[in-house]
């Protein structure tokens, strides 16, 4: 039978008490406020109980008088007058003794039944004495209370929670009722169980006040907003949660109504609809309308309606604007079809009439005018310019102020790596000026907590796991941050910290955002700043002053012929560090050959100078005011420039050219200009040598144009769409001896998701049997895999190698714990090369095609039709070895469909018994031989393919040290792959294998083959 608390609290008693359970026995004593001691057994607190309710006056001690009369009367009977012990009786006798003894029975059983008839009547003459005695007329200073004994009734009334306070109430009368509690005692009962804020306006009342139980409910629920419009924002604003069901939702919105009903006193059908109305009418007004009638505690429509009225007549200037209420949760689309029509209209016509008295154009108003703040933005970022001397003034802003402090306070080891930005909570526009250190040695960005008010909403649900130098393992929440500055700018989820390693740093900006970019790139903008890092510890008064170079027109004019381009387009786009000064006057010595940074600032005159003092020019200036072989070309100095005057000859229509001769310290920049330049295009040798060829000419430019073109970093990274690196020798894998000792295993996946929740597939294969095996997994954690893989060792035994591609999974510490312990050699194919384990990658193929023709065919789950379609792979034929898997594994034909159909047509029967030794002496025969024939077919087909895939290969290779650029994932896309580098090659694997050293990545050594280098 089930224990209920309910009824025990409504009618205890020791019997119930002893049939409980002990869980049982310790909600009671709690319902009861009894302590518990932790090892106590039932059966003491059983007694511990019976103690403490017959102390609170719960049980009843029986009187000791009347329990004994009781005992006397309606216990054992009298003991019967003895028998005579004479043995000489006869039988009449004895039956006539036995008849006197019933009798004596029969006679005390009615005496009995008498004095219960007695002590009912007085029972009953006592309780119509007190019922009809006035006790208010006769004594006026006697109470009810005088006869309640509040004491014992106050173990009760229920413990008072704060968050159920509306169904504390109706379970308090419930009980009050069900008890016969007399009503001018609530409220003493009532305070006995207060606590917290309801105690606190409980002492604040009268005590007049404070014994009425209504007043003292009423002032309770004000309290805690338990009034109408609680109740109804409630009801109208409840939702499904996920973890609900539709009934408890249900229920919970039976429950809300009933309230919001309650708190308003409806009891009828027309005061429900006057409720409704109500809540649909004040839905439509101005919020200040609703205040008002909600003060004045208007119940009906049309006293609603009058009052809106007056209070509109009596505040005409307060609705210039109306505003509305928050509409309700629900949809609500029914509305007069002509006003609402009108209020719009109204609405979009006042909203376009009105007019910007700053711009004049209608449609907003000068408050939010585009015009004014952009012009208030410009005001902002612009500076005074500086006339004939630019003196630097320490800057006034208090914010500006705080920002040099907490530059002062880094370290100046960091200082080259700090530069300033701002951020933002995610949806709020309000930015924080922050100062950044860029961190290349960290992989987590994290920001100071005290920065930005984060909070719930911009948390991101997950924590990051920070790995510091201490070697202990540091939990940080993720917050979504909007991040402006001159490494990166966006949204991007950042690690909070309460403090910071580095003093004055507020973001450490880290390579998961940055990459690889350690300094901020230059920027150009309209309106220079002036530096304000530049300071002098001695005072204002000793600042510096820096001379304007204002360039006049009268030495414009002397140096005209100079055209300066290091401030357009045609300048480079990596600029020197220190600038290069060319003046009129050096000498040519001061160009070096190497100098690929040479600034267009150089003269004619330096031009001719280096022409002069270039040896290799000499064969030009000899063959001066000659022809050539060619009769086309001729050289002449001009000017005083040495040039190179070609014609097309008189059988041609095209105008003779005249090319400038470069001297060997400018022919870099040229060639620069004529490839590198985002105008130039990266174009190939022989459109960059017609370019140059156009203009200027030297000995040997188109070598020199062959080897920049082929050294161009940027033309090796992309590549052409034409040029394709050619492919190495293959080398074929070696043929394994026996089965299971080299396996192969991959992952498939995600295919379409089943019923029962399987997604991926876990592909194994023997490499010398080609046996394959293929287990349905629900995800791809490593667990899985390791489970599936011990169970298949499990039947084919303990393999010597098994080889994977570079998946995370299979590089996980957990797997390579399995595999040691398993005594079992771990090799991982190249990446991005899936021809390493072609074997297995074609028997995925197969799998796939057979699938999906199971799916069409069948309608039924991919995972049921795997154990049928692996049995149609492992009974066929393997092209590469001339036998099934099945045969090499098992050494029998397995009884396939097709071989259950030739026995049943020919009426076979199985074959004849034979002896144990003759057939496993058959058997390892059988065995052997076919091992041998498939090695050779094997070797047989692997030599065809190499002679067919080496008709367009070449032999390449390199050494350590040299640098190659590899094909690499793109960061952020697993799928898409492109040449990065370049990268130094650590050590050769193989011949087709190599290590290449990756630092800028998260693996920082990869395997690599050697079709992926170049």
């Amino acid at each position: 039978m089930e224990f209920k608390l309910e009824e025990f609290t409504l009618s205890p008693s020791i019997d119930t008490l002893k049939k409980c359970k002990k869980a049982d026995l310790i909600v009671i004593a709690e319902s009861f406020d009894v302590v518990v001691p932790v090892n106590i057994t039932k059966q003491g607190l059983m007694e511990l109980l019976i103690d403490k309710l017959t102390e609170k006056g719960l049980f009843k001690e029986p009187a000791p008088a009347v329990g004994a009369e009781l005992g006397v009367l309606a216990g054992t009977p009298a003991p019967l007058h003895a028998l005579p012990t004479q043995t000489g009786m006869s039988a009449e006798e004895l039956k006539l003794t036995l008849c006197i003894r019933e009798v004596e029975v029969r006679n005390r059983e009615l005496e009995v039944e008498a004095m219960h008839l007695r002590l009912k009547a007085l029972e009953m003459e006592r309780g119509a004495a007190v019922a009809a005695s006035p006790s208010a007329t006769q004594s006026p200073s006697q109470s009810p209370q005088d006869s309640f004994d509040v004491s014992r009734h106050i173990a009760l009334v229920p413990p008072f929670r704060e968050s159920e306070v509306d169904s504390y109430f109706n379970a308090f009368e419930r009980i009050a009722a069900t008890l016969k509690w007399p009503k001018n005692v609530w409220s003493l009962l009532l305070q006995c169980k207060l606590v917290g804020k309801a105690q606190e306006v409980c002492t604040s009342l009268s005590i007049e006040d404070s014994l009425k139980y209504d007043v003292i409910k009423a002032t309770v629920l004000r309290a805690y907003q338990l009034v109408p419009e609680a109740y109804r924002q409630k009801f109208r604003k409840c939702e499904k949660t996920a973890t609900q069901t539709y009934g408890e939702f249900a229920r919970e919105k039976d429950a809300l109504f009933d309230k919001w009903c309650q708190a308003c006193k409806v009891e009828t059908f027309d005061g429900l609809r006057e409720l409704l109305l109500m809540e649909e009418f004040k839905n439509q007004l101005p919020v200040k309308i609703v205040i008002y009638l909600n003060e004045q505690k208007v119940v009906t429509l049309a006293d609603a309606a009058v009052l809106a009225d007056e209070f509109t007549l009596t505040h005409v200037s307060v609705f210039s604007s109306p505003v509305r209420r928050e509409p309700v949760s629900t949809d609500r689309r029914v509305r007069s079809p002509n006003g609402a029509r009108r209020n719009a209209t109204a609405s979009a016509s006042a909203r376009e009439t009105r007019e910007c008295f700053y711009c004049h154009k209608q449609g907003h108003l000068i408050s939010v005018c585009p015009t004014l703040k952009r012009k208030a933005q410009i005001k902002q970022t612009k500076t005074p310019a500086p006339v004939n001397r630019i003196q630097i003034q320490p800057p006034s802003d208090k914010s500006t102020k705080v920002v040099e402090s907490k530059k002062a306070q880094i370290d100046s080891i960091f200082r080259p790596f700090i530069s300033d930005g701002s951020c933002s909570i995610v949806g709020n526009e309000k930015s924080v000026p922050i100062t950044i250190l860029r961190d290349t040695g960290a992989m987590q960005s994290l920001i100071r907590c005290s920065v930005l008010p984060f909070s719930v909403q911009s948390y991101c649900g997950t924590d990051v796991l920070v790995w510091g130098v201490k070697m202990s393992v540091i939990r940080a929440p993720l917050h979504f941050v909007q991040i402006r500055s001159q490494f990166v700018s966006g949204e991007f989820q950042i690690a909070v910290r309460p403090e910071l390693p580095i003093a004055g740093v507020d973001f450490i900006l880290s390579n998961d955002l940055a990459g690889g970019k350690v300094f901020p790139s230059p920027e150009v903008i309209e309106n220079p700043t002036v530096n304000t890092s530049v300071s002098d510890p001695a005072g204002p008064d000793s600042l510096p002053l820096f001379p304007m170079c204002a360039i006049t027109r009268a030495q414009a004019r002397k140096f005209g012929d100079v055209v300066d381009l290091s401030d357009s387009f045609m300048s480079p786009s990596d600029p020197p560090s220190s600038p290069i000064e060319c003046e009129i006057n050096a000498p040519v010595t001061e160009f070096q050959p190497d100098d690929t940074t040479l600034m267009l600032t150089v003269g004619k005159e330096q031009l001719i100078k280096a022409q002069e003092n270039d040896s290799t020019l000499s064969p030009c200036f000899s063959l001066e005011h000659k022809t050539t072989c060619e009769k086309s070309v001729s050289y002449l100095v001009d000017d005083g420039v040495l040039m190179r005057h070609w014609s097309p000859g008189s059988g041609f229509t095209h105008q003779s050219v005249r090319q400038i001769v470069v001297p060997q310290p400018f022919r870099p920049q040229v060639l620069s200009l004529a490839h590198d330049h985002n105008m130039s295009g990266h174009l190939g040798v022989r459109k960059t040598y017609q370019r140059i060829l156009r203009y200027f000419f030297w000995l040997g430019l188109k070598s020199d144009v062959v080897k920049f073109c082929c050294s161009c970093h940027t033309c090796q990274i992309s590549g052409k769409p034409n040029q394709v690196i050619p492919a190495a020798p293959l080398k074929p894998i070696p043929v394994i001896g026996e089965p299971f000792e080299h396996v192969i295993v991959d992952c498939v996946g995600p295919l379409p998701k089943t019923k029962s929740g399987n997604q991926y597939i876990l592909t194994i294969m023997c490499a010398a049997t080609r046996y394959p095996e293929a287990v349905p997994l629900r995800s791809l954690k490593v667990r899985g895999i390791v489970k599936a893989l011990v169970k298949f060792f499990s039947t084919f035994g303990l393999p010597r190698r098994i080889q994977s591609d570079q998946g995370s999974n299979f590089m996980s510490k957990i797997f390579a714990q399995v595999m040691a312990e398993l005594n079992v050699k771990h090799s991982t194919s190249s990446a991005y090369h899936p021809e390493s384990q072609g074997a297995l990658e074609r028997f995925h193929q197969t799998l796939k095609t057979l699938l999906r023709k199971f799916c069409t065919e069948s309608n039924r789950e991919w995972d049921e039709g795997l154990p049928l379609l692996l049995f149609a792979v492992r009974e066929t034929m393997q092209e590469s070895l001339g036998f099934s898997p099945s045969d090499l594994v098992f050494g029998h034909t397995v009884r396939s469909p097709l071989r259950l159909l030739r026995e049943k047509w020919l009426s076979e029967k199985s074959g004849s018994r034979e002896n144990v030794l003759d057939y496993v002496s058959s058997f390892r025969e059988r065995l052997h031989h076919a091992w041998g024939l498939s090695r050779a077919s094997l070797s047989a087909a692997q030599s065809k393919m190499k002679v067919r895939y080496d008709k367009k290969s070449v032999a390449r290779a390199f050494q350590s040290g040299d640098r190659v650029l590899v094909l690499l994932p793109v960061v952020g896309s697993a799928l898409q792959a492109k040449f990065s580098g370049p990268y130094l090659v650590d050590r050769q694997l193989s011949e087709t294998d190599y290590v290449i050293r990756t630092p800028d990545r998260r693996k920082k050594t990869r395997v690599c083959h050697i079709n992926m280098l170049k």
